[in-house]
């Protein structure tokens, strides 16, 4: 109320509930009848709030030496509960007693931690970084993807020296809306295809299709995946 005083709007500088002081901030939350009702519930407060004009930074700083985390836990919410209470009745007209601001205070406090005890979502693993490949050899990471909508899949390539500098690109529509295997294998197809027309003789094949490296390494050549793993085991041979 001083402050709106000083400010030049009309109105009480008294404190609104018991109006027997100025109200400053630490008359509100500390001194006013309703604040010192309200804190005289907290039995086991480690440090005298009813002390003469303190600063709460002051009081905070007691607290941590005094007392526990937790006691400056109970300090902060109840802090809190007077000074609403203190606006509900200012301008709702609807003040509780200090019973009431204590209980909001520890019901809230207790609501709090419940809510912290929750147990947190399971984090995503963290995403693999890309590693360059060793001096003079080349690394070629391929994808593919394909759409729910029946458009073609499309596969992309890129080709990077030891220094993790790009050296090409390329990328394609395919002639059909393939299943997502079948895009996948079609890519390092297209990688080893072009390693080979860029006469690149030490490459390493990068891809995220874990079932299609799986299956080029047991040298499968079945299912509708099978003729493409074999262009694609062939093709290799080139490279060391």
């Amino acid at each position: 109320m001083e402050n709106l005083s000083h400010r030049g709007i009309a109105c009480s500088r008294f404190c609104p509930l018991c109006d027997k002081a100025i109200e400053i901030t630490t008359h509100a939350l500390f001194h006013c009848d309703h604040a010192k009702l309200t804190w005289a519930l907290w039995v086991d407060c480690p440090v005298d709030l009813s002390r003469p004009i303190r600063d709460p930074v002051d009081i905070v700083l007691d607290i941590m030496v005094r007392g526990s985390t937790h006691d400056l836990e109970i300090f902060f919410a109840t802090a809190w509960s007077i000074w609403w209470n203190r606006n509900q009745a200012v301008r709702e007209d609807s003040g509780s007693p200090p019973s009431r601001s204590w209980e909001m205070a520890i019901r809230t406090l207790i609501d709090f931690k419940d809510a912290c005890s929750y147990p947190s979502l399971p984090q995503c693993p963290p995403a693999l970084k890309w590693k360059a490949p060793p001096s003079g050899f080349f690394k070629i990471n391929v994808d593919g993807a394909t759409s729910n909508d029946g458009t073609n899949a499309c596969i992309g390539v890129i080709v990077r020296d030891s220094q993790g500098l790009p050296i090409v690109a390329f990328s394609e529509t395919l002639q059909s809306s393939y299943s997502a295997e079948i895009t996948k294998a079609f890519a390092p197809l297209h990688g080893v295809r072009l390693a080979l027309d860029l006469k690149l003789s030490h490459a390493i094949f990068e891809s995220d299709a874990l079932s299609i490296i799986q299956a080029l390494n047991r040298g499968d050549t079945d299912g509708e995946i099978g003729l493409i793993l074999q262009d694609i085991k062939s093709y290799s041979a080139s490279f060391s």
